[in-house]
């Protein structure tokens, strides 16, 4: 699914990542690699590098909790780390990866 504000290649969907849905821009084939932007930033943050690996990458970059199109828990403890770390674990997952590069700034790092 993508939407009007999706750059010009990429794909843009919903993906269940455990408790949560994450909304996810993605681009390109190959070894993948996941974007975690920081805040307060959006997936879309990274489509211009995404863009120039996507001829060598499966290049998959979600709006993390809270931000963009992603569900937003309301109890502030849901925003702890281990659960950050629980939903790219589940993304990974979705796509059926075993190991990916990550590419993080900020908060996302």
């Amino acid at each position: 699914m993508t939407s009007l504000c999706t750059p010009l290649g990429f794909d843009e969907k919903p993906i269940v990542c455990g408790a949560i849905t994450l909304n996810v821009g993605t681009i390109g084939e190959g070894p993948p690699v996941v974007f975690l932007h920081g805040f307060p930033e959006h997936w879309r943050a990274f489509s211009p590098m995404m863009k120039s690996l996507s001829s060598r990458h499966h290049c998959i970059a979600p709006d993390q909790r809270g931000f963009g199109q992603s569900s937003r828990p309301r109890d502030q403890n849901d925003y702890r780390v281990d659960f950050l770390a629980d939903d790219i674990a589940n993304l990974i997952a979705a796509y059926g990866y075993q190991q990916v590069d990550i590419v993080a700034h900020d908060w996302g790092g």
